[in-house]
């Protein structure tokens, strides 16, 4: 059974996983270049064994390899299960983890190695016990995933998803097993190397929580799954109070349960939630705060406390999204008899936020509460100076808007694109099978060819670029996706992926506008994106109360799906409302 890859989306490019093993095969590149004397050398001073008397070898040793097969497979192993690690525990942890389990494996290989045999001077070499340590934290951060393997019965390889949890245990005991039969009989593999590095990974995995973090993601799967395929919020309570029991001060969750109980009808379970999640947003992510109080006086038509208007107010000005804080402040001037230090502020902002936006008679109310309530109030200067101005001079920020993909976003894309297209078929059954036909034809047909050094990169190239040319057609066909249109495609599926869950992300953070802005531009660019189209029109529905594009979205949701799906009932039960209203 060979790994070629996961069922985890991946997101990053993971850069020190391509350096490791860019780094690995320089340093192989190198032996196969040096003598042989020289080269028996090299392992005996910087591979680490009983008698390595350098200090470097405790780093160099896991960037020696024996042969061809013994770097490939290591190699394969940390694209596996190293990108993964790295996008969840962060570029500059990974590496640490890393160097950290190779010295872990050495240091016990060799305590083992000492015990078993006093008198041994083999070195250890290779860089397994490092990567076992990225595979102990792979099962610890995501347990709940599946790797992707190739099954190779003779010439008829098959790709299987199995749960990643009985098979890396599998691996792990087989590895415990031969470590203790070795302590006997030598093997000429590292067994403890391997069980140094897993428990260095196990370790760190329990210390930082990932088994935590884990459960988080598994969960959050879950449940945009089940919004994903049209179920709904109520569809995904009982992920969402799962995730509550795990991470009680997740302002998201919270936000999430607002708006499951909104749905269902159950406000003051609502009320509390969104309360919490604004209140742990503050603390965290200030907009998501602002946008989580306006949803709430929106969904429940009736507002939070008066400070978390006025926050959300001060937050949203400073953004310069200056008709949202006044939508924030609106119930500030419905409170005429309070006379509050945070109504004095709240009523001053109010004011400053009218004569910016030129509604003048509100202003003009506004002022006349302020005057009876707050006769001496040390902000009167403060409201004459903003009524002095002309409408659009209150507040001079400069809007921001969302930032377009920068230059190094879009090189990382392009990368990732181009990673994935050759990843596609390194994945693909038909290579192993080729790769196996390959291996048995050529001793016979092409000797000279097999007996070279360099024999496993021939035939891995000779099988790569066969499996090319049957799933794609042609060589020129590969050249053209590599150097032209196949990157732009890359781009722009990547840029459609990114831009549907930014629009899910805005959403979820009641930025509704934004998330429209970004569903349209999904569609723009897949018209066929059923989920996109369903979001929108719910959203052009129920949030934005903009009738006209919700009859668009939802009848062409009716065109173009079969009756029996959820959304096309869904769609035409929400055409024959709003057509009835």
């Amino acid at each position: 059974m060979i790994p070629v890859g996961t069922n985890l989306q991946r997101n990053k490019l993971p850069i020190a996983t391509l350096i490791i093993i860019g780094v690995n095969v320089l340093f192989f590149v190198v032996e196969l270049l040096l003598p042989d004397e020289v080269l028996i050398w090299v392992i005996q001073n910087f591979g680490f064994g009983p008698a390595t008397r350098n200090p470097l070898a405790l780093v160099t040793h896991m960037f020696l390899h024996g042969d061809i097969y013994h770097i490939a497979f290591n190699m394969l192993f940390l694209w596996v299960f190293g990108g993964p690690v790295e996008e969840r525990t962060g570029t500059k942890n990974f590496l640490m983890y890393y160097f950290g389990a190779g010295l872990s494996a050495g240091i016990l290989n060799v305590i083992m190695e000492i015990l078993a045999r006093p008198d041994s001077t083999t070195p250890g070499i290779g860089a397994s016990g490092a990567i076992s340590g990225v595979m102990a934290l792979f099962l610890y951060r995501c347990f709940y995933s599946k790797l992707k393997l190739v099954i190779s019965p003779i010439l008829l390889p098959r790709q299987v998803n199995i749960p990643v949890i009985p098979l890396v245990l599998f691996w792990f005991f087989q590895d415990l097993v031969m470590g203790i039969f070795s302590l006997s009989s030598p093997t000429g593999v590292a067994h403890w190397a391997h069980i140094g590095g897993f428990a260095f990974g196990i370790v760190i995995g329990r210390i930082k929580r990932y088994g935590h973090e884990g459960q988080i993601e598994q969960l959050r799967g879950k449940i945009l799954k089940k919004l994903e395929d049209g179920g709904g919020w109520k569809a995904a309570e009982k992920d969402l109070l799962k995730l509550l029991d795990i991470a009680p001060e997740d302002a998201e969750v919270h936000h999430d349960l607002a708006r499951l109980y909104a749905d269902s009808g159950q406000p003051k379970l609502a009320e509390k939630h969104y309360q919490s999640a604004a209140q742990k947003y503050f603390a965290t992510e200030p907009l998501n705060a602002a946008y989580t109080v306006l949803e709430h006086m929106n969904t429940l038509s009736k507002p939070m406390a008066i400070q978390y208007h006025l926050k959300a107010a001060d937050i949203l000005s400073g953004l310069n999204e200056l008709e949202d804080a006044y939508k924030a402040l609106l119930p500030i001037s419905n409170q005429i008899n309070s006379k509050s230090p945070i109504m004095e502020k709240g009523l001053v902002s109010f004011i400053k936020l009218c004569q910016h936006l030129n509604k003048k008679e509100e202003a003009y109310e506004g002022i006349r509460i302020f005057t009876e309530n707050f006769p001496n109030s040390r902000y009167r200067d403060e409201v004459r100076e903003a009524m002095n101005l002309k409408p659009g001079e209150v507040f001079t920020q400069v809007k921001s808007k969302p930032a377009a993909l920068s230059s190094r976003e879009e090189k990382d894309a392009d990368r990732l694109g181009k990673i994935e297209f050759f990843e596609r078929f390194f994945a693909d059954p038909v290579f192993w099978s080729i790769l196996l036909f390959v291996n048995i034809a050529t001793p016979v047909l092409f000797p000279g060819i097999y007996s070279s050094r360099l024999s496993p990169v021939y035939l891995f190239l000779i099988s790569f670029i066969m499996t090319i040319v049957h799933r794609m057609g042609s060589i020129s066909d590969l050249w053209f996706h590599i150097s032209g249109p196949s990157e732009k495609k890359a781009r722009h599926e990547i840029n459609i992926k990114r831009t549907f869950d930014e629009a899910v992300l805005s959403e979820k953070k009641a930025q509704f506008s934004q998330a429209a802005e970004l569903y349209e531009h999904v569609l723009k660019t897949d018209t066929k994106n059923i989920q996109a189209r369903f979001n929108l029109a719910r959203m052009y529905d129920k949030r934005l109360n903009d009738i006209p594009n919700a009859k668009l979205h939802y009848k062409k949701l009716t065109e173009l799906l079969p009756q029996d799906h959820p959304f096309h009932r869904d769609a035409s039960d929400a055409l024959k409302e709003l057509s009835s209203s």
